[in-house]
């Protein structure tokens, strides 16, 4: 292993059974993501008991999504459906392929799932806060891209150029290429405090889903304009265009609309900031209290 590269992907190993740093990273993301999931929660008076169930319908929906979104494109080339191998090879994790873009479409499906069982809290309000952990699992997964030595872009031949966090050196090529895991980590982390201001002055409550179609914004922007830094990237047929660089710029500018025309009450979400009320009219969706009252969301904690 050259001493300029990652240290490789096995971390350790118990019983001949090898532990890589990317499952790690995945591993601690998603504790992160739990642990502000319930903070985040608690500052809005609800208790652990929905944070767990939320955490489960969206984290096992957005895994089965991440991976089907990975191996169907590559049906027929990586993964041979005439075979039993190559049936048992889809569900083999331990060698990587899971596409964020699916684990978007399954995390939704998970909020929307959870919020039909648990009705008395709003599906856009719940949106705007899963978002906020979804930055926290990207940063973390980012590190176990490094591991892997995946996730680099284009060659740095400039020495003077030539160091992390700029650059990063891969094995495989046994050369310098722009750090593109470590780019997209910062921005999602700048993402991420800029998430978490928006939930510090309440814009879930005032403008619900406001925070999940910045996400939708942000993720746009920064996907798209790292597209630039990569060696390869699929383009449209007899053009240089990038297909990611356009699908992504295309969500960002919709995005960017909707957000001015939701600041200025054009639009509103109303139909997605829906739950049970309580059915004794004296009972407000803001104050805990006894009796025969749906309790719909405690007081807000300072």
């Amino acid at each position: 292993m050259n001493l300029l590269s990652a240290p490789g992907r096995v971390a350790f190993t118990i019983g001949g059974l090898d532990i890589y740093w990317y499952a790690i990273m995945i591993t601690m993301g998603l504790l992160l993501a739990f642990a502000l999931v319930s903070v985040l929660l608690s500052k809005r008076g609800i208790g652990m008991d929905f944070a767990l169930e939320l955490f489960l319908w969206v984290v096992i929906l957005a895994v089965i999504f991440c991976r089907v979104f990975y191996v169907v494109p590559r049906i027929g080339t990586t993964y041979d459906l005439t075979t039993a191998e190559g049936w048992a090879e889809i569900f083999n994790l331990r060698q990587g392929g899971l596409t964020i873009i699916g684990g978007i479409f399954g995390g939704v499906l998970g909020i929307i799932c959870c919020c039909l069982r648990n009705k008395m809290y709003s599906f856009a309000r719940t949106a705007d806060l899963v978002v906020l952990a979804v930055f926290v699992g990207q940063i973390m997964g980012r590190w176990g891209n490094y591991f892997n030595q995946e996730l680099y872009g284009l060659e740095i031949t400039d020495e003077s150029l030539q160091f992390f966090p700029f650059a990063v050196f891969i094995d495989a090529t046994q050369s310098w290429h722009c750090a593109l895991f470590f780019y997209e980590g910062v921005l999602n982390f700048i993402g991420l405090c800029i998430g978490l201001t928006m939930f510090h002055y309440k814009i879930d409550k005032r403008k619900p889903l406001m925070i999940g179609i910045f996400y939708l914004l942000w993720y746009g922007v920064v996907r798209g304009s790292l597209e630039f830094l990569k060696m390869e990237h699929a383009t449209f047929p007899g053009t240089d265009v990038g297909i990611v660089q356009v699908i992504c710029y295309c969500v960002a500018a919709i995005c960017a609309i909707i957000i001015a025309l939701y600041a200025k009450g054009i639009i509103n979400f109303k139909f997605l900031d829906k739950y049970n009320k309580a059915p004794n009219p004296d009972c407000t969706a803001f104050y805990n209290v006894d009796g025969n009252c749906e309790v719909i969301e405690a007081e807000e904690k300072e």
